[in-house]
């Protein structure tokens, strides 16, 4: 009688441990990546980009408005041959930074763009805790959406996008209120690309 002897298979395969590590390294190779980039960003007062000018001109306006004339501007006669409108989006980011404006100068509308691009990784972890390890957190910091949208000074979509992201995290953990609240500011806070993006995400859903 012949004797079979059957082995476990392992629930690894060997590779696993070295596509860990190298997970690991990719991981901390974009950590040390945004920690330079934020570095170096956050160096220049203002940051020149083909989008940041609209940021520190609208900041500039609503700030000098609120702090220099006690008012509330809501058209901005100094662009668009005097019939541009000071909140055509953009003004959660826009007005908080202002706020700060007297203080900070010009770096206000900086560090809002920065903050703007890190809420959107930490909204990412946030509303997708699945992500939060490996290739897909690396995946996560090299988010081209994010990346480009701290180099080419896109705050307000970052702000928005990071809004919308937290939108999704209280709705995964049946918050509805909160979900709406969060979608609802973060598309009229971005209308013309946020807003569709949620139409989209909730067609889906249905």
């Amino acid at each position: 009688m012949l004797d079979v002897h059957v082995t476990e298979t392992p629930s690894q395969s060997p590779l696993t441990g070295s596509h860990s590590r190298s997970a690991r390294i990719a991981l901390w190779c974009a950590l040390a990546a945004w920690a330079a980039i934020v570095v170096l960003y956050l160096r220049h007062r203002i940051a020149l980009s083909p989008d940041s000018m609209n940021n520190y001109a609208h900041v500039w306006w609503i700030g000098d408005g609120m702090w220099h004339h006690g008012a509330f501007r809501w058209s901005m006669p100094v662009l668009g041959h005097g019939n541009a409108m000071t909140f055509p989006y953009g003004f959660v980011n826009w007005t908080t930074a202002a706020l700060f404006w007297p203080v900070l100068g010009d770096y206000a509308t900086t560090i809002w763009t920065v903050f703007g691009a890190l809420a959107t990784i930490a909204a990412s972890f946030l509303a997708f805790p699945e992500l939060r390890k490996g290739w897909w957190a690396a995946g996560v910091l090299c988010n081209p959406a994010i990346v480009f949208g701290l180099l080419f000074g896109q705050q307000t979509f970052l702000w928005s996008a990071a809004m919308f992201l937290i939108g999704v995290a209280a709705w995964r953990r049946d918050r509805p209120l909160v979900a709406a609240l969060f979608v609802g500011v973060a598309q009229a806070n971005h209308a013309a690309v946020v807003l569709p993006m949620g139409c989209v995400v909730v067609a889906l859903y249905w």
